[in-house]
């Protein structure tokens, strides 16, 4: 009976069990094949809600820039009708001027020719800047640019709807889902765009100069920056009266010296000019030296810069992989993680130190100014004005 009771004990095996039991030569057994099906619904599944989520923001996205066009048109209507008609025009030269990229004119401007015409008429625009302009007048979403959406953008840039300044020009640019917020990855991906290629830009921003001095940290090329902020004090404090030499012995001393502290990633000849300049004031009892002495190496390290981290930084920026820079600007702004900006807190952000972040777009606007507006036939020199002058004065004469 206790042997009966022992028996009775003993745990059923489950289907899965007897299966693979059954046969021992199956590839994968059963219990593996069912945990395989599970995992396939639930990443069907988790694909199928983030398609959904994508598509109900894409509509999101158009309604809102639909909104947003339908309120400059009517502005653009009411206030600004020169410009309108002015920028319709403009809108069927370029149809003309680029039929070769796009025969099918009649669903609009294609980006490709509207980059052609931005390349042509503003050489200084980047194409990234360029991208965000495209997003802002393809109110549809197709592709295409269509009259009423050329005009209403164009106008916009020159600030005749309603941004009043750079900044709220830039704010409604960059703030690509139209919703009057700019998100997190709305501004990283702002940044790397307005700073360009050059590095003074970046460093002109205080989180941007922390920012980018913990990524070279990272990349273990940290006295790049030193020895390019040592060269700014230089500048700024002995520009005029020359770099004492006591001064020069300990920046070759930490920077220039093969094996030093900080040693500085420069070329043998920049190296050894220095040191040979140094070296022959020392002989010659001199005080100080020319500032110049040192511009060589740092035009060489600012173009390592240039060329290597600077780039690698904005695109993780702009990947939203390195949030130091944007954390540090929403905590002295006082947002909370998961709050969006403002316009007022972007305005904030602009202002001080930030101020001329934006001054480009004041450029562009007296470009498109000028291109719009210019008058069709070319400008006469002097010398076909005196002509023309004097066949008017012997007419007159006569």
């Amino acid at each position: 009976m206790a042997m009966a009771g022992g028996n009775n004990l003993v745990k059923k095996k489950s289907l899965a069990q007897k299966l693979d039991t059954m046969n021992p030569f199956r590839e994968k057994p059963v219990r593996t094949a069912f945990r395989h099906i599970r995992e396939n619904r639930k990443s069907r599944m988790e694909k199928r809600k983030s398609d959904w989520a994508l598509r109900a923001s894409n509509a999101r996205k158009t309604r809102n820039k639909q909104t947003w066009k339908k309120k400059e048109f009517e502005l653009l209507r009411r206030k600004n009708r020169l410009y309108k008609i002015t920028l319709e025009n403009k809108y069927r030269e370029l149809l003309e001027k680029t039929k070769s990229l796009n025969p099918d004119t009649r669903k609009g401007v294609t980006k490709q020719q509207l980059l052609a015409y931005f390349k042509d008429s503003f050489g200084n625009s980047s194409e990234d800047f360029f991208d965000n302009v495209f997003d802002l007048m393809d109110v549809r979403g197709n592709g295409y640019v269509e009259k009423e959406e050329f005009t209403v953008t164009m106008c916009f840039l020159m600030f005749k709807g309603s941004a009043n300044d750079s900044i709220e020009l830039a704010y409604n640019i960059f703030d690509t889902d139209r919703s009057g917020e700019m998100s997190k990855a709305e501004f990283s991906a702002m940044i790397p765009t307005v700073i360009g290629p050059r590095i003074q830009a970046i460093l002109s921003l205080p989180a941007g100069r922390n920012a980018f001095r913990r990524f070279l940290k990272q990349e273990l090329c940290d006295e790049l920056l030193m020895f390019y902020e040592e060269m700014e004090q230089v500048n700024l404090n002995y520009y005029e009266t020359g770099l004492p030499l006591q001064i020069a012995d300990k920046i070759v001393e930490f920077y220039i010296d093969v094996g030093s502290m900080y040693q500085a990633n420069i070329s043998a000849l920049t190296r050894e000019t220095i040191k040979a300049i140094v070296n022959e004031a020392r002989d010659k009892n001199k005080t100080h030296i020319p500032v110049e002495t040192f511009d060589a190496a740092s035009n060489e390290v600012i173009i390592m810069l240039e060329q290597g981290p600077l780039v690698r930084f904005k695109q993780k920026i702009k990947n939203n992989e390195y949030a130091v820079f944007v954390n540090s600007v929403w905590r002295v702004l006082d947002l909370k993680p998961s709050e969006d900006m403002s316009l007022e807190k972007f305005k904030e952000f602009c202002s001080h130190e930030n101020v001329h972040l934006f001054d480009f777009l004041e450029e562009l606007k007296a470009e498109l100014e000028d291109e719009i507006f210019r008058p069709e036939f070319p400008e006469k020199d002097e010398a076909e004005l005196e002509k023309e002058t004097d066949l008017l004065e012997n007419d007159f004469v006569s």
